[in-house]
């Protein structure tokens, strides 16, 4: 008779800024059940939420917002464990910073500390990501005048964005596909992306109370 085993964990860090945004609270959690008589068979979720003060906020103290990101993972055959990533996109206020990196440096941890590493990565590129927000240091979108008003201000983003995700990717056996217009698909074997020599941080990051592991995100 094949038996289940239910696991959780979670954790939770603030990131501090020397200046300009105000601290961002990360919150990881791991949702995982192994299956048969010799409990070789895993599936599971990664679930993240960010919080974060609203850098456009008019009035004082500003409101809190959250994003939130979750998928699945489980054992494919011949390929051990696999995380298909089918959306995951910071907003303005949390990007060109080091936040993104150093949420999948977090996820990563806690697949090693509950011993579900080696695990792929697979995903999609989106030629919808050509292009991104442009931000100031304090996460504020960026207006120029244009046609007698101030708009958004965008800046290239497929060199970054690629950077991004292969940070993440060993170099052996690593699938990245990426046309002119931004659109294709990577697979890989993860790896800790903050680690890769490229990353800088422009905050500390601190450990804090993480909460129970069945709280939302």
């Amino acid at each position: 008779m094949s038996g289940f085993v239910s696991s959780s964990t979670v954790s939770a860090c603030r990131l501090e800024f020397a200046q300009g945004r105000a601290p961002v609270e990360i919150r990881v959690a791991l949702d995982w059940v192994t299956a048969g008589e010799q409990h070789t068979i895993t599936t599971g979720t990664v679930r993240m939420r960010a919080s974060y003060a609203d850098p456009e906020a008019v009035h004082q103290p500003p409101s809190r917002l959250s994003y939130c990101y979750h998928d699945d993972f489980s054992d494919v055959q011949g390929q051990g464990l696999l995380l298909r990533i089918t959306d995951f996109q910071l907003p303005p206020a949390l990007t060109q910073c080091g936040i993104g990196t150093l949420i999948w440096s977090r996820i990563h941890r806690a697949l090693d500390g509950a011993g579900l590493l080696p695990m792929q990565l697979r995903g999609g590129l989106s030629s919808t990501d050509a292009t991104v927000r442009q931000v100031d240091a304090a996460g504020r979108q960026v207006r120029r005048m244009s046609h007698g008003g101030f708009y958004p201000a965008s800046v290239p983003n497929i060199a970054r964005r690629n950077a991004f995700w292969k940070r993440m990717l060993d170099t052996a056996g690593t699938r990245f596909d990426c046309d002119a217009a931004g659109a294709g698909g990577f697979a890989g074997r993860f790896i800790d992306p903050a680690a890769h020599p490229s990353y800088r941080r422009p905050f500390d990051v601190v450990e804090i109370d993480a909460g129970m592991p069945d709280e939302s995100t």
